[in-house]
């Protein structure tokens, strides 16, 4: 999808994207600390029980380091990843609802050719049972010629009211938009409805002049 509008978009939706990565960096940045803990505390304990008192200094000293890390405030941190996570999707729903018919303007000729490509295929359907139907009355020519029996060969009739059935159920088929919004209308970019785009066409026209 293209346009202004839905650039921006895009660069709210990277923020949320990258806020989320975020929460679950942190999460998982969190569990490994408290499974290090864990682990050398069991491999202190193993090296107390083996009698290895060098071992047992080494990770005395690595079990203290780990245990600091496990003690930070991870879970504060995930909490807060995650309400930065939610303040970037509240503003991108916020910006969303402050632009959306600017959206929707921009995402209207993609909806109304996806609406023509089924209106044509359609079309299409119809132009090929059309064509079935020429290359069975040549097959029956030949068949009654050679003195076969004709009935061997399909009539068509519940293709054809398959074929029927599909036209009448795809005669107007709606776009996918809300009916408010009307058919592509060429808007000059200054004078566009919404202000973001009016305003940096505006200025834009000013400079070059």
């Amino acid at each position: 999808m293209s346009g202004a509008l839905h650039d921006e978009l895009a660069v709210l939706d990277q923020a949320i994207a990258e806020a989320r990565a975020r929460t679950r960096e942190t999460q998982a940045a969190a569990a490994s600390a408290h499974s290090d803990a864990a682990r050398l505390t069991e491999e202190l304990t193993e090296a107390f029980a083996t009698g290895d008192e060098t071992m047992a200094a080494k990770l005395t000293k690595a079990m203290s380091k780990a245990q600091a890390v496990a003690g930070e405030p991870w879970e504060q941190r995930i909490l807060g990843a995650e309400r930065a996570a939610n303040r970037a999707q509240a503003a991108r729903d916020g910006w969303v609802a402050e632009h959306v018919g600017g959206l929707l303007a921009e995402i209207e000729p993609e909806a109304s050719a996806a609406t023509d490509a089924i209106v044509d295929l359609v079309d299409q359907l119809e132009a090929a049972r059309v064509h079935w139907h020429a290359v069975g009355h040549r097959v029956e020519a030949l068949v009654r010629a050679a003195g076969w029996d004709v009935r061997a060969v399909p009539s068509g009739e519940g293709l054809d009211q398959a074929i029927r059935d599909t036209r009448i159920a795809l005669a107007d088929p709606p776009r996918p938009l809300p009916s408010n919004v009307p058919q592509t209308i060429s808007i000059a970019p200054y004078d566009d409805p919404d202000p973001d785009i009016r305003d940096a066409a505006r200025a834009a026209a000013t400079r070059s002049n």
